[in-house]
This record gives structure tokens, sequence and C-alpha cells, in this order.
């Protein structure tokens, strides 16, 4: 089952990497004059997730992995669940964690939130050196949002109080035929919550 799913995922990225758009910080980001910029409440929505089937209701995504800092390591979650539509819903988050980017051994956990595009990371620490995020989601419906969406889509820290922090990163990747959104070599300095957000306050 896992080598029939990971075969299936792999022909899906192919026929949608040949339409693929793609946002590379800074050119095309609207708010990437700077890490600390951070824009209020009322400039972005969170990204909901598809509906779970009923049957896939209460159904939880996390992986937790001991990483000796020293060393470093690689945590890294690969599942599916199917939508109410009757569709797959599949998630991929690799984390890798360079040598000595902490001291000692930490249980490094990444846990998909229940209603949202984003990510929490546990436990909350900070970083001698940031930490590699390569992520993506694949059945979100980007039509609903209309022809902007791609100057309006970003991944970004979100704090406790909902304030945003955009995160240098490698690139964006956006596809609607498939519904994918992808990011490349985000840079995660500590631990919290990260995830997908429209962006309603850039004047576009």
């Amino acid at each position: 089952m896992k080598f029939f799913l990971s075969a299936l995922f792999t022909i899906l990225m192919m026929i949608g990497c040949q339409d693929t758009s793609n946002i590379t910080d800074p050119i095309d980001n609207p708010y990437s004059d700077g890490l600390n910029k951070k824009p209020s409440h009322e400039e972005y929505e969170l990204i909901s997730l598809p509906t779970k089937a009923a049957e896939w209701q209460g159904a939880t995504f996390s992986v937790s992995k001991q990483i000796n800092g020293n060393t470093g390591g690689q945590v890294q979650m690969f599942d599916y669940y199917v939508t109410s539509s009757g569709l797959p819903f599949y998630i991929f988050i690799s984390l890798n964690i360079p040598k000595n980017a902490f001291t000692g051994t930490q249980t490094i956990t990444m846990t998909l939130d229940d209603e949202y595009a984003y990510i929490h990371f546990y436990p909350e620490m900070d970083f001698n050196k940031d930490l590699i995020l390569n992520q993506y989601f694949q059945g979100i419906d980007l039509i609903q949002f209309g022809g902007n969406y791609l100057q309006e889509m970003d991944f970004v820290y979100i704090d406790d109080d909902g304030k945003l922090e955009v995160i240098e990163k490698n690139s964006v990747t956006l596809n609607n035929i498939i519904g994918l959104v992808k990011i490349e070599g985000a840079r995660i300095p500590h631990f919290s919550r990260f995830g997908w957000i429209r962006l309603q306050g850039s004047g576009i």
C-alpha cells in the first residue's frame, strides 16, 4: 500500500510540475522586505484544510523523533486522508536539523493542525542554527481565491497573538490544477507554528 501510494504521488507530482507557477523570494513576495514585518490581523486569512470524509473524521497527523542536537538529523511525515469529495489530500513535511543546532537530545514533534494548513512544531525552543523545512500540501482548492492567489499566498510564522512573520525561503510553488502549495528551503529559527495564509492587505 505504501509503495502504491508513493508511486501514485510521484506520478501526480510529475504531471503537476508541467504547469506550475513559482514564486521565489524576494522578487515576488509582497512582504519580502524583511523578516520582521508583521501585517495586522485584518490583512490575512488562514487557509483551511479540505474537509475529511466521514470515515476519516477524528484522524490526526503527527510524528515525533528523538534528535541529538550535536549530530543533527531529519524528521519526516508523508501521509494522506480522503476528503469529503472523495479525493486524497496529501501531506509532506521534511525538517532537516543541522549539526549543533541545539545542545542535548530533544524529542522533535511535528503536528498538522486539525483545521488549517499550518504545522505545530514542539518543543518551543530557539536554535543556534536555522533548521531547513521542505513542505507541501496537495489537494487544496486554490481556484476559490481567484486569479490573484499567486501574489496573495505565503508560508509564514504565526505567533500566539495571530501576528505574522515572513520567513526566508528558497521558493514557493503553487499549482491550481492539483491544488499544490509547496515551499523549499524555509529557514526555521525557532519552533512554534508555521503555515499557509492568504494576504489581503498587499494592495493587489
